[in-house]
């Protein structure tokens, strides 16, 4: 200070004071010099700011971009602030030659994990508990989790219910440090799986929790970069969650680079379906249903896409990405739209057929979806009992009454219902008898073990037994021997078949063209054409 008042210039700093009662005070002080007629120091003259609650905000601030409100855990970007930091004190370690033989593609330094939890199905606590009780939970659920994690462990809170924790040494090897962390990662499911929630007006509740960890383990460089980073880190972390999540929740899943690989395939099936939907790339087949005598009585739609390079791509590789990313919306409702135009083309009119179409649980639990199908019916002109809307047990697991109401308004207006895989969800013969559905599909899974397998006659013959006293027509899937429909022609005459004994599916402009010789390289003779005949 004093060099720069000799030399006639301003001294400025922040200075910390302590009152007698031990209170902080922060200052903002300046200090500028006065000079006389012969350019000497005559005086000074002091100014001071308290920025005391100033500099506390800008601390807060600071606190709260690192770290989390709720928890106190450190947010995503103080995770990365942490990881960051370890991989350059490693890097520091292998430049000083203080690391043991340190490269992220060979063993011998030390391995650390990264590990991302998950509460499952945390959004039915939002949806059904106040935010003081799910505030509560996450309370609890860290305090748990910190009881169960290593001591120095860094835990984080991602966002929502997703905490990350990272654990230091879990090996000296790759694949010794993904069985330690995977051994923490089973400590903290079976630890997890009961919380205890204090804290609340009402009380102490246990609660049963199921989690979906995915982890990563680092230093690894990924294939084309130079070094590791936090974000590569955390993203791996991700995609291992993401696998675990897919698989149904309540499990545990490593990051490899297969996994890798198939994730990044996915995302491009997810932005070429989309272009797909907006290009006008999908395709309706039909697949016919035929009656004992070999007539086509109607068919299933059935969505495909002709991708401009890649040619037909498999429904099984695209379906799956469209449900889990919610293409699955725009897409059924393409499809809906289809139905209605090929109902209402003279030719399927001409011939009284009925056309059925699959409805996803997302699409089906769309607010507006009852006012969509009237829509489609009003706009297409058709009869609305000649399309029947398939539907799946798991849209019931949700909200079964309001399931129930939204097909009631539908059938009101003559629209049919099917219950799609029957035998092979969360059947229920409590729903069964409420739902108000017209026909039930036959899985093919109890269709290919027909022959062989006396369990599946008789679970068939059972289905078949509560359909008809319930007054349900039946569609038998998967039909790809003349030996199955026989059986299932014996077990009842009016079973409806379905399968590549009888057609593939066909484009939809080919089957309406003639829809009684419709067949593509079908397994056995001319299929329609009374092979149900005697």
């Amino acid at each position: 200070m004093w060099t720069l008042l000799n030399v006639g210039k301003t001294w400025e700093d922040v200075v910390y004071l302590v009152r007698e009662n031990g209170a902080t005070v922060i200052d903002e002080m300046r200090v500028a010099p006065v000079l006389d007629e012969s350019d000497q120091l005559a005086f000074l003259v002091e100014t001071r700011t308290d920025i005391t609650e100033k500099m506390e905000a800008e601390n807060r601030i600071r606190h709260l971009q690192h770290y989390d409100g709720l928890t106190q855990l450190p947010n995503r970007k103080g995770l990365l602030h942490e990881l960051t930091e370890m991989l350059e004190a490693q890097s520091e370690a292998e430049l000083h030659g203080t690391a043991n033989n340190f490269s992220p593609y060979r063993n011998g330094h030390d391995w650390h994990s990264l590990l991302i939890v998950d509460i499952d199905r945390f959004q039915n606590f939002e949806n059904s508990r106040s935010r003081l009780w799910t505030d509560a939970l996450l309370q609890a659920f860290v305090a748990r989790m910190k009881a169960l994690v290593p001591d120095a462990a860094i835990m984080a809170r991602i966002r929502g219910s997703r905490f990350a924790v990272v654990v230091k040494g879990v090996g000296k090897a790759r694949h010794e440090a993904r069985i330690g962390a995977y051994a923490v990662a089973q400590e903290l499911q079976r630890g997890l799986s009961l919380v205890q929630v204090t804290g609340l007006p009402e009380g102490a509740e246990a609660v049963q929790l199921a989690c979906s960890v995915g982890f990563t383990v680092f230093p690894f460089v990924e294939e084309g970069l130079k070094a590791d980073s936090g974000d590569h880190v955390l993203r791996r972390a991700g995609v291992a969650l993401s696998q675990a999540r897919h698989q149904g929740g309540d499990q545990v899943h490593a990051y490899s680079e297969i996994l890798d690989e198939t994730m990044q395939r996915r995302m491009t099936i997810e932005k070429e379906l989309f272009v797909a939907i907006q290009e006008g790339q999908l395709r309706a087949f039909l697949q016919p249903q035929v009656d004992m005598y070999g007539r086509v009585l109607g068919g299933e739609a059935l969505v495909r896409w002709q991708h401009p390079e890649k040619g037909m791509v498999s429904p099984g590789e695209f379906i799956p990405v469209a449900e889990d990313c919610g293409l699955i919306v725009p897409l059924g409702d393409w499809m809906l739209e289809q139905v209605c135009l090929l109902l209402n083309d003279p030719r399927v009119r001409a011939a009284g057929y009925s056309l059925s179409v699959n409805v996803s649980p997302l699409q089906f639990q769309h607010a507006d979806f009852v006012e969509k199908v009237k829509s489609a019916i009003q706009r297409s002109g058709i009869d609305p009992r000649k399309l029947t809307l398939e539907v799946t047990e798991s849209l019931l697991l949700s909200d079964v009454d309001h399931a129930i109401q939204k097909m009631v308004n539908l059938v009101a207006l003559g629209v049919q219902f099917a219950l799609d895989d029957f035998g092979t969800g969360y059947s229920s013969l409590a729903y069964l008898m409420r739902l108000p559905i017209q026909e039930l599909k036959l899985d093919q899974v109890f269709i290919r073990d027909l022959r062989v397998n006396a369990e599946s006659r008789v679970l068939v013959e059972a289905i078949l037994m509560l359909a008809k006293a319930k007054g349900l027509r039946v569609v038998a899937e998967g039909v790809e021997e003349l030996e199955q429909a026989e059986l299932l022609r014996a077990l009842e005459p009016s079973i409806l078949c379905q399968g590549y004994w009888f057609s593939r599916p066909v484009l939809a402009e080919e089957w309406m063209a003639n829809p009684a010789l419709a067949h593509t390289e079908s397994p056995g003779p001319n299929p329609v054409l009374g092979c149900l005949t005697d």
